[in-house]
Order: structure tokens, then C-alpha cells, then sequence
């Protein structure tokens, strides 16, 4: 799980592999959590810098720049790059994708609100996006009281990803390989029910 917190906007099959593990997004967005990971090589991670969504041609990845003497250090001495306009990039890129979506307009501006100050370091835009994201999909509140059989119901469910609306699945079918701010933009409050499934015995949304 920790490639997946430290990952930009992990994916919806990474969240729902994951979202077995008992409080795990809890502990993982941890401040405690979160520090004890900025040694990790930015290197050994899976491009912790890159997310793909579901595009109108194809499915697109998008990628924050960083500088590339830093590319061999630790992940939290990794810092962007913003000598090219890529922001405007991802901005018009997720509008192109997700624009007619039923939630895009209730959720995109936070986003943009974080990367607007331009944090120095990847993870300093990496962290507060992810929260975020796990916040509004209620993975922040989740509350679990038995973690019996987790591994055998996560390794059912891991290849059977329910499918819901897209943008544009009917030229595409489902995808799910984009990242789950797609189930956001498409689901909003209903990516909770959608999530619930997921679930392992006596795991709930907590109020």
C-alpha cells in the first residue's frame, strides 16, 4: 500500500486492491506515516510522478515534470519542475476528459487549489492530492472491527472490478486502469456505495 499512498492519484484498481486492509488509508496518510516514507528512492518507486485518466482518444498519462538531478534521490528530496507550462496541460486535459462528467465541477477546483501554490517538492503535491482524494472517497473514515479473511476476499475481488458510467465508455468500454479520481468525477457521494462493495466483513463507512 505504501506505492499506492505515495503514488499521484493511484489508480482505482490499486485503491480497490487495497481497500481490504484494515484502516489502511487511515494510517497511511498518517503525518507519521507519510514522513517515514520520504527516504524511499524516488527510483524504486513505480513513476510516483505519473497518473493516467480516461481521455476522449485514448487513455492518457499525464506526468508532473520533476528536476533531474533528483531523479536518484530519496522521494522527499525530489522537487518539481516548472519550467515548462505542463499544469495548464493537465488542467485542459482533465477538462477534455472529465468535463461532462455529473461531479467534475464539484471536486476539480480543490485540486487545483493545491497545485496552484506550486509545492517545491513532488510530495509536498502528492500527499494533499491524495488525501484529498481518499477523503472524498470516504476511504479517511473507514472503521474496522475484524480483519478475518481479508487476503482471501481481497484476491476475489481484485480481478472482478465493478464497472459504472464513464465519459466515454461507450467508444471504450470501462477502464479501469485510470486513477480513481475517475470514479470521483463520475460517482461523487455514490463513489461511497460503489466502494462499499469492496468491503470486507464488518468494515463501514464510519459517519
Amino acid at each position: 500500500m505504501q506505492n499506492a499512498i505515495l503514488s499521484l492519484l493511484p489508480s482505482l484498481q490499486s485503491v480497490i486492491y487495497n481497500i481490504s486492509q484494515e484502516n489502511i488509508f487511515n494510517h497511511s496518510i498518517s503525518q507519521e506515516s507519510t514522513t517515514s516514507n520520504h527516504d524511499q528512492p524516488f527510483a524504486s518507486l513505480q513513476k510516483p510522478n505519473r497518473y493516467l485518466i480516461a481521455g476522449p482518444n485514448n487513455t492518457q498519462t499525464l506526468t508532473v515534470p520533476i528536476t533531474q538531478e533528483d531523479k536518484h534521490n530519496p522521494i522527499g528530496q525530489v522537487r518539481i519542475n516548472y519550467n515548462e507550462n505542463w499544469m495548464k496541460d493537465h488542467k485542459n486535459a482533465w477538462q477534455t476528459a472529465y468535463g461532462k462528467s455529473p461531479f467534475f465541477e464539484y471536486y476539480d477546483y480543490r485540486f487545483w487549489s493545491i497545485l496552484d501554490t506550486q509545492p517545491t517538492f513532488l510530495l509536498d503535491l502528492v500527499v494533499p492530492w491524495n488525501q484529498l482524494l481518499f477523503d472524498k472517497l470516504g476511504l479517511l473514515q473507514l472503521s474496522t472491527n475484524n480483519t478475518a479473511n481479508q487476503t482471501s476476499e481481497i484476491q476475489q475481488n481484485q480481478f472482478s472490478i465493478l464497472q459504472y458510467p464513464q465519459v466515454f465508455d461507450v467508444k471504450f468500454g470501462f477502464r479501469s486502469e485510470v486513477s480513481a479520481i475517475d470514479l470521483l468525477f463520475n460517482q461523487g457521494p455514490l463513489a461511497k456505495e460503489y466502494l462499499s462493495q469492496y468491503l470486507p466483513t464488518n468494515t463501514i463507512f464510519a459517519p
